[in-house]
Parts: C-alpha cells; structure tokens; sequence
C-alpha cells in the first residue's frame, strides 16, 4: 500500500525486532523497479551496503530519490543505516516494488513529519514500464 501517498503518511515508520529489541526504521523511497536488466542494459540496484565515500553515496541517493513514488520530505545522508524491503509487484513482468528505509532513534520517531510528503510528479519508472504503455523511454 506504499504506493498511496495517504497510507505513506499514516504509516511512514517500520519497526524490525531482532534481539528482543524494536529498531525504528522511516521509510524515505518507495519504488517501481525491474528484476532484470533493463534501463539500457543496467539493473539498478537500491539495496548497496557500502559507499566508499561522500560522492558515491550523493549519485546513489539522486538515483534512489529520482526513482521514488513518493517525495517522502525524509532526508538520507552519508553513514544512515538502511533497510531494504522488496516484493513482487504486477505493473510488468519482473516488477519489484521496493521500499527503503533508515534507522533511527526513538528521539527521532517522535520528532519525524511527513505531512509535506507529496508524489513524486517527475518518476523515473524502469524502462520496461514505458514500454509496456507504448510510451518513449526518456532517459
């Protein structure tokens, strides 16, 4: 349901217990991506564990937000802790609906607003998607 723009709001927090302890998560990307190679022969690749420094982090996250459904107002810097959550999703064949989120604190989860949240007019869906509505992939 992380498509609609008013269940993102009501629910942008996810909790994960590990340990016998909740760790809060805020999602900040909800995404429509392809399992296979797609946009030009490139699968990209939300769930990247390491950065090597400030810049490769910058281009992946103006990726990551480029991508989203939603424009969360949920800021991701360089040394958050994510959470990557996928599934199956119907728009087209090998579609995946990702949702992305990082740690925080419970300080953070009570002081968190998203109400400025609103969609993402300008989504940059995975090639596949274009195509499957006769639409030119412009990117």
């Amino acid at each position: 349901k992380y498509r609609n723009l008013n269940f993102y709001k009501q629910n942008p927090f996810v909790e994960l217990y590990f340990d016998d302890q909740a760790q809060n998560y805020v999602v900040f990307s909800v995404m429509l991506l392809s399992s296979s190679a797609d946009d030009n022969g490139d699968v990209y690749k939300p769930y990247k564990s390491h950065f090597s420094n400030q810049g490769e982090f910058d281009v992946w996250l103006k990726e990551t937000t480029s991508r989203s459904l939603i424009n969360t107002t949920v800021p991701a810097e360089y040394g958050d802790e994510f959470l990557t959550l996928v599934t199956v999703a119907n728009d087209f064949d090998g579609a995946r609906l990702v949702v992305m989120a990082k740690k925080i604190s419970e300080w953070d989860k009570q002081h968190t607003d998203v109400s400025g949240a609103a969609v993402n007019a300008k989504i940059k869906y995975p090639k596949i998607w274009y195509a499957t509505r006769g639409l030119e992939y412009p990117y």
